[in-house]
């Protein structure tokens, strides 16, 4: 079970969907095998299958390293 605060479990279904790992067509089924089993709805995505941990890692490592090059850059423009 991961435990992250609502907000960012929204911007984390939110990745999901932009990043096409899962589809906004699954949002109702997400979102109701989340209310019957009284899931978070990350939970339901792994319960689903439509995800796994690895590849949200994936996509937060990702992200953190595309951060860090942009900051680097952006700092690089200011010396």
């Amino acid at each position: 079970m991961l435990k992250i605060s609502r907000e960012s479990e929204i911007n984390l279904i939110n990745v999901l969907i932009d990043n096409d790992i899962i589809s906004g067509k699954d949002l109702p089924n997400i979102k109701k095998v989340s209310t019957e089993k009284n899931k978070s709805q990350i939970d339901a995505v792994f319960e689903l299958k439509l995800c796994d941990e690895d590849k949200i890692l994936d996509l937060l490592v990702f992200f953190s390293i595309f951060e860090l090059s942009l900051i680097s850059l952006i700092f690089k423009s200011f010396i």
